[in-house]
């Protein structure tokens, strides 16, 4: 139903499980965010309204029980670091956010206090097929989130970029 870190409405959940009432899908949502299985993450927007009206992402909580029942094939290595990112930043964070724009995504917008303190891109690995996307993502995000700071996060590699 999820996949962990990818953008997701709840009417086309809806017409995946054939589910009529969308308010219903919405329901099933929370119970699962309330039964502390999955955190929803909304869009950032300066605007509440777009926050509710846009895509969330979720994230497992258990990303070991996610491993367990999964039905994909695939081992996904950057939506699960992308995951472990995201919990990680939870322990310290309240409000977390994703950015996306029409040409170009960041996976986290941090906010302290109501502030926006950062932003955050996570990759597996970056390389010559990536890299434009991933910088674009985060330099779209502090541009027009005008946070101070980002990073961008791989598995294991490190290089400071300047700008």
């Amino acid at each position: 139903m999820f996949q962990c870190g990818k953008p997701f409405s709840y009417s086309r959940i809806g017409s995946l499980l054939e589910i009529k009432s969308v308010r219903s899908v919405i329901d099933y949502c929370d119970y699962l965010e309330e039964s502390y299985l999955f955190d929803l993450i909304t869009m950032y927007s300066p605007s509440i309204r777009k926050q509710l009206a846009n895509p969330k992402k979720a994230f497992c909580v258990d990303p070991a029980l996610a491993a367990a029942n999964s039905l994909s094939f695939s081992k996904d290595l950057g939506r699960k670091l992308e995951n472990y990112v995201y919990l990680h930043l939870r322990r310290s964070f309240k409000e977390i956010q994703y950015f996306q724009n029409k040409d170009s995504e960041c996976d986290f917008v941090v906010k302290w206090n109501e502030e926006i303190i950062g932003a955050v891109q996570v990759c597996w690995e970056l390389n010559s097929d990536n890299l434009h996307r991933e910088i674009k993502g985060l330099q779209a995000a502090l541009s027009e989130t005008q946070a101070p700071k980002g990073v961008l996060l791989t598995w294991n590699q490190e290089d400071l970029l300047e700008g």
